[in-house]
C-alpha cells in the first residue's frame, strides 16, 4: 500500500500542468486495480484548499467543483485517518529535527499518519519533503 501526496491530485485535475499526464496514468492504474494506493484525510483537505485558491492555481476551481473532485477521490481510494498513535509518531518525528522549516509540520503529520497506519511509501513530486523521514520511502512518479 502506498499513499498519493496531495500534489498528484492537484496535477491530475489541472490539465494544464506538465505533470497531468503522469498523474492520469497513475490514476488509471488505481481505477483498474493495478496499483493499491490510499489517501489520508489530510490530503483531501489540502486538495480542496489548494485548488480553490487563486494564488496557488491560476485556473482554480470553485468550491462545489473542488468538493465534487474530492468526493471522487474519496470513493476511489482507501482513506486513512490519524490514529491515537499518530500524535506519538508525530512527536517522535519532530524530536529528530533540529528545526522545522515552513510547512514542514504538515509533511511530518502526514508521515506520522502514514506510519501509524502501516503505510511506508509515498508518491510525490516533492521528494525533498519526505526524504529524511525514517520509515518513509519516497517515489517520484515517472
Amino acid at each position: 500500500m502506498l499513499l498519493f501526496d496531495t500534489n498528484l491530485l492537484v496535477y491530475f485535475v489541472n490539465k494544464d500542468s506538465p505533470f497531468h499526464f503522469r498523474c492520469k496514468k497513475l490514476m488509471d492504474r488505481v481505477v483498474k486495480g493495478k496499483l493499491r494506493a490510499c489517501l489520508a484525510q489530510q490530503n483531501l483537505v489540502e486538495f480542496i484548499h489548494v485548488v480553490t485558491d487563486p494564488r496557488q492555481m491560476e485556473k482554480h476551481l470553485l468550491l462545489p467543483k473542488a468538493l465534487a473532485e474530492a468526493e471522487k477521490f474519496h470513493q476511489l481510494f482507501r482513506i486513512i485517518s490519524p490514529l491515537e498513535s499518530t500524535a506519538e509518531e508525530l512527536f517522535n518525528l519532530i524530536g529528530k529535527k533540529s528545526k522545522l522549516g515552513k510547512g514542514k509540520i504538515f509533511d511530518l503529520y502526514l508521515a506520522a499518519t502514514m506510519l501509524s497506519n502501516g503505510v511506508g511509501t509515498i508518491y510525490t513530486f516533492n521528494a525533498s519533503d519526505f526524504k529524511d523521514v525514517p520509515g518513509i520511502t519516497v517515489k517520484k512518479p515517472l
